[in-house]
């Protein structure tokens, strides 16, 4: 178009020729048709009324946007009518949206703040339409009776259970060291046609450690195959990995059911790497075993996982051969392992307990490294490629933070929980009122703020300790910084709630653009749901003991601290700020927002066409499901280009983000409400009397059994009732106590282990758990009653674990026999020998050296 203006503009210069200008007209066209072909989708119009272009379930919050027309003037009246797909009579004879005459509900538009980019809007709340269905709105316009129409959307309980499953294929297309797919995904222009996504397995040889790039002092190979590829490279980052399974662990504990019910067990993976887990589960236990091979003996994780330099562009990952070296290790990276690890631990008690176990045992490891190591960088000179490691004060101590919310949670470990409340007073010490408007640069000592991403991992650390099923009145220490943490979850979310409501496109952040901050809004869905839990956790408490205020503002101006328990499932509805604000968040990434189109790779109106993904780029067509990281510098600053890294670019932290979102509105009707009896927990409220609140959160059964969400029931300990540890005696005065829950390894184990004192650890609760030894094994005390597992059973309690080491120790007989060549050195089982390796240090990325062929044949097979 600038070239059309140019040419027959004019500008007095002479010898401009009629030749000339149709000439500079055919080459306009010829770069206008290579642009079209090149970039597909690149420069859709954008519809004048927008809204999520996937739809909404009946009880979600729904808004659409219209701006200003120079020529039609502002839109005045809308309605929303049912459609009926099928073929016009005339013009274009694709099937559409074919509008019925009368209107579903209707009425005026409100007048909205300024746009981002100062356009003036207006707002449409059809919160109203709650009757399944696919629908369309119709706007008139005030001049000429102009009518604009929005992109058709669906209306249904399961309007989101097609996008989670595309977002969870693109995780798993994501896994490193294994083939995936194929993925059957829709064709760019909508034309019904499909195409498969895929690829093979690669880099296989992960990882190197040497001098130059780990800082060791000798030359290894550490098998490390699996994981992720981190973003639009191929490079496994140990940060962000970690936070990525931290995010997706607390959708297992929150919405593990829906989630299965909603997607398929079967992945688009390899049939050889099938672990027959709940999808969610199978992805966890994906980037969690990674994980535990970047720890090093010294229970230290290494920083990163990567070539020196980024891959070339358009390769796919089977075809990057480039050698790959770890970072050193780093205090941000062991403290994200050691969360991530405990847990995993956690959300893998049942379904795959040997599992667990390793993730505990690598918890403790790291944890002891933190404690001599509280602010260790990694040395990242070596590497041109992402760091994940920030220079922002409080960096190290956010992620030590949440490394010990989360193994307190796991354990009840005391120690870990002063170390916690040491960090929580003195690195984030900001009273929470003032963390509330953190929305452009958010202070580093607040514990909560509204907008966080792997830079701020207190925040994860916050919303764990507030959600904790510890019972509070165990320990001073751990009621306080619940009761602490909870009241920041509270104000950060109530400053994003008010900007996703007062923004005309239902930006949970505001007016602040940043890299990736697409991911950021779909994170804040996180953060609303914690502080919805909150809310409905004190309403609940507070209707049972009579009180005669309800919810957790009510709680507040009183000045009573919001006790941290669990209540029944909220309502995903118009009721609660916190939902409404998380579906408007939802709804700008999916086409509510200033360009109307869909953030997500393959999903809705307009998505991304050529996202920065090197496979995408290879196949040169958009793999489906991944969210691109959105406008960086501007509301108008997005560009669907591959090159464009600052605003095209994917990321699993992003994905995981928006997996959280999507599953927060999948149909919840299976989760069980909170039975609320005459023994409820009144007496941390200081209303009433006290007891021991019932319900087994672990039910047994086999390891591919579908496990229980946390929404299911409220608890004040995980493990408490399930081993029989629970004191129900209360009469009058209630004598009865709630322990802290028991750790890991003792429900593991079903053998009574020695009560041999209070060891190198202080105990949590004299007369039931005591840690007794440097392993951070908790052993029952007096009052405690032997495990359920072995009365139910009447055997001797030793023949389990006999029959277990015997066949252990045949595995492992059989394991040295065939393996003995490729282990030579013993010394340390996470380091194996490397003799040959020296060769593949100084060979080229691309080339074919015999050494690596072989290799890579032998790792094949």
């Amino acid at each position: 178009r600038q070239c059309h203006l140019q040419a027959g503009r004019g500008d007095g210069k002479e010898g401009m020729t009629l030749t000339l200008y149709f000439r500079l007209v055919a080459a306009c066209c010829a770069v206008d048709v290579a642009s079209a072909v090149w970039l597909p989708w690149a420069y859709v119009p954008a519809p004048d009324v927008r809204l999520s272009t996937i739809g909404y379930t009946p009880l979600q919050a729904k808004r659409a946007t219209a701006v200003w027309s120079n020529f039609y003037g502002r839109p005045a009246h809308w309605e929303v009518r049912r459609c009926n797909w099928g073929v016009p009579a005339y013009g274009n004879r694709a099937p559409r949206c074919l509008a019925e005459s009368d209107a579903v509900i209707s009425g005026e538009w409100a007048s909205g703040a300024l746009s981002d980019s100062g356009r003036q809007t207006w707002v449409a709340d059809f919160s109203a339409l709650q009757g399944e269905g696919q629908y369309i709105l119709r706007s008139e316009r005030s001049r000429l009776g102009h009518l604009d129409w929005s992109q058709p959307f669906n209306v249904s309980g399961r309007a989101f259970v097609g996008a989670l499953n595309m977002a969870m294929d693109a995780l798993t297309l994501a896994r490193c060291g294994v083939a995936v797919g194929p993925v059957t995904v829709p064709g760019e222009m909508g034309d019904g046609e499909t195409r498969a996504a895929s690829h093979g397995a690669c880099h296989i040889l992960d990882g190197l450690v040497d001098h130059e790039h780990t800082r060791s002092a000798e030359e290894a190979h550490v098998r490390s195959v699996g994981g992720w590829h981190d973003a639009g490279d191929f490079g496994k980052y140990t940060v962000n990995a970690a936070f990525t399974v931290g995010t997706l662990v607390m959708a297992q504990e929150h919405f593990g059911v829906a989630v299965d019910e909603a997607v398929p067990r079967d992945r688009p993976v390899n049939a050889s790497a099938a672990t027959g887990l709940p999808a969610l589960l199978d992805e966890v236990r994906w980037g969690m075993a990674w994980l535990l091979t970047t720890q090093a003996p010294s229970g230290s994780a290494y920083h990163k996982l990567t070539e020196p330099h980024f891959q070339d562009l358009q390769v796919a990952p089977e075809e990057d051969t480039c050698v790959r070296f770890f970072a050193p290790p780093s205090t941000s990276a062991t403290a994200a392992l050691v969360a991530a690890a405990a847990g995993s631990a956690r959300a893998f008690a049942h379904a795959d307990p040997a599992f667990a176990r390793a993730c505990l045992d690598a918890a403790w490891r790291g944890w002891a490294w933190l404690r001599t190591h509280p602010s260790e960088a990694a040395d990242l000179s070596a590497f041109s490629t992402g760091e994940y490691q920030s220079t922002k004060a409080n960096f190290a101590e956010g992620a030590r933070l949440w490394a010990a919310a989360e193994l307190w949670e796991t354990t009840g470990d005391g120690d870990v929980l002063g170390a916690a409340e040491a960090l929580a007073s003195t690195a984030f010490g900001r009273d929470p009122s003032e963390c509330g408007s953190a929305l452009a640069d958010e202070p580093r000592d607040c514990l909560a703020t509204p907008l966080f991403d792997w830079s701020s991992l207190q925040v994860m650390a916050t919303i764990r300790l507030a959600l904790t099923r510890h019972a509070p009145g165990l320990a001073d220490a751990g009621g306080s910084l619940a009761a602490r943490a909870s009241s920041a979850v509270l104000v950060a979310a109530r400053a994003g709630a008010d900007a996703a409501l007062a923004h005309p496109y239902g930006r949970p952040v505001g007016s602040t653009y940043m890299w990736g901050v697409n991911g950021d809004i779909a994170r804040t869905s996180v953060l609303f749901h914690a502080a919805s839990r909150i809310e409905r956790r004190s309403e609940a408490a507070a209707a049972a003991c009579g009180h005669p205020r309800r919810g957790a503002a009510a709680a507040e101006e009183e000045g009573a601290a919001v006790p941290p328990r669990l209540a029944r499932p909220p309502r995903v509805g118009n009721d609660n700020r916190f939902l409404r604000a998380a579906s408007l968040g939802l709804a700008h990434v999916l086409g509510a927002n200033a360009y109307g189109r869909s953030f997500v790779t393959g999903l809705g109106y307009g998505p991304p066409a050529n996202p920065h993904h090197r496979p995408s780029m290879h196949d040169h067509a958009a793999w489906p499901g991944y969210l691109v990281g959105g406008p960086e510098d501007g509301a108008l600053t997005w560009t669907d280009d591959k090159l464009s890294f600052k605003t095209n670019e994917v990321a699993i932290n992003w994905q995981a983000a928006l997996v959280f979102n999507l599953a927060l509105f999948l149909p919840q009707q299976s989760m069980s409400p909170i039975p609320v009896s005459d023994n409820s927990p009144c007496a941390d409220l200081g209303l009433g009397p006290s007891s021991a609140l019932q319900g087994d959160l672990w039910p047994r059964g086999s390891a591919t059994a579908r496990l229980p969400p946390v929404d299911a029931w409220e608890v004040a300990s995980i493990y408490a009732h399930a081993h029989g540890a629970v004191n129900t005696s209360h009469a009058g005065t209630s004598t009865g106590s709630l322990p802290v829950h028991l750790s890991l390894q003792q429900r593991f184990n079903s053998t009574p282990t020695s009560d041999s004192g209070r060891g190198p650890r202080a105990s949590v609760q004299a007369g039931h758990l005591r840690r007794s030894n440097a392993r951070g094994e908790i052993t029952r005390g007096p009052g405690a009653a032997e495990p359920r597992s072995t009365r139910a059973t009447g055997l001797p309690s030793r023949v389990p674990t006999i029959i277990f080491l015997t066949a252990i120790t045949v595995f492992v007989a059989a394991s040295i026999a065939v393996n003995h060549r490729h282990n030579r050195t013993g010394a340390a089982r996470h380091h194996s020998a490397s003799t040959g390796w020296e060769e593949l240090f100084h060979s080229t990325c691309h080339g074919s050296h015999p050494r690596r062929r072989a290799m890579a044949s032998l790792e094949l097979v």
